[in-house]
């Protein structure tokens, strides 16, 4: 005798299937990244050229093209939109939260109700990404100069602009212009961090998938901090447990930004815009015998300052 199936049976099913897809998604995208990573960062370590990082970031990528390529996944859920297609209930803000994001699949993220005045979009999320690392380091390398922990110096040249004008186009420069070239190697990695990995974690129910997202992250990032090569320091080990922190609180900043605008967009701005205004911009005006330890991507408050933001924003 056959039973049929009642709806609740059939939404069990699709759910079952959805998550036995995401992870079979997750295993080949491992599976790929994993050696094109290796091969990547190991030329860079061999030849100490950096310039190969360019080749690197696009490892994550590479790999998620691949899985869609092989599993037939297609393209739509990277999503180039600048706006959500759908609209969410502003109660969807704490779905940045680890303990919901483990038990909400990506389709259970949207159709639910008209949009709440002022929910972010997708265009507003750009503007959110283009401000946020400027913001992040007027914050942390305030304190250091306004503390004497490391010393404002930005050199500029005979002109009539004060220092301060100077250094603020300078940073406007970084922050439009400068970003788009950035944002061609942001894009690898986005492409495959939060276009891929960090969705295929939610849907596969995976327990604290931005959190688990970002931690991945910063560990794809060590073998170039432990020989010394993004960083020149003689604590190694420290500079890379600051930095993993630094980026497991940027995930969950590109997490929200990416889920809330249904886009990939905002998440290529802000790494690309963190990319180039950071170490050209900040690190570029700031002097100091200890300037490295409290300041820069593995720097003390620079952590300190991002862990507070990722706080705010989840």
């Amino acid at each position: 005798m056959i039973t049929p199936s009642t709806p609740g049976t059939s939404r069990g099913e699709g759910e079952r299937q959805r998550v036995q897809l995401a992870r079979h998604g997750l295993v080949l995208f491992f599976s790929l990244l994993v050696p094109l990573s290796a091969l990547s960062e190991g030329l860079i370590i061999v030849t100490r050229d950096m310039r190969w990082t360019a080749l690197l970031m696009w490892m994550p990528g590479l790999a998620a093209l691949l899985t869609r390529l092989i599993l037939h996944e297609g393209m739509a859920d990277i999503s180039f939109r600048f706006w959500p297609q759908e609209q969410y209930l502003p109660e969807s803000l704490a779905l940045v939260s680890p303990s919901l994001l483990a038990t909400r699949p990506m389709g259970q993220l949207k159709r639910i109700v008209h949009l709440a005045p002022g929910q972010w979009k997708g265009l507003k999320a750009i503007i959110i990404a283009l401000l946020f690392p400027t913001i992040i380091g007027l914050l942390a390398y305030g304190i250091a100069w306004i503390t004497g922990l490391a010393q404002f110096s930005f050199p500029t040249r005979a002109t009539s602009l004060s220092t301060s004008l100077h250094f603020a186009l300078h940073l406007l420069v970084l922050s439009t212009i400068m970003t788009i070239p950035s944002a061609l190697t942001a894009a690898g990695e986005e492409l495959g961090w939060r276009g891929y990995m960090l969705t295929r974690l939610i849907d596969a129910r995976i327990p604290c998938p931005v959190l688990l997202s970002g931690v991945i992250w910063g560990l794809w990032h060590l073998p170039l901090i432990l020989t010394g090569l993004y960083f020149t320091s003689s604590h190694r080990v420290f500079t890379a447990s600051i930095f993993m922190l630094v980026l497991i609180a940027f995930g969950f900043i590109i997490a929200r930004l990416r889920l809330e605008s249904e886009s990939i967009w905002p998440a290529i701005t802000v790494h690309a815009s963190w990319n180039v205004i950071i170490p050209r911009g900040f690190d570029y005006a700031t002097r100091g015998v200890h300037a490295t330890l409290w300041t820069g991507e593995a720097g003390v408050l620079v952590a300190l300052i991002m862990l507070l933001a990722a706080f705010i924003f989840s």
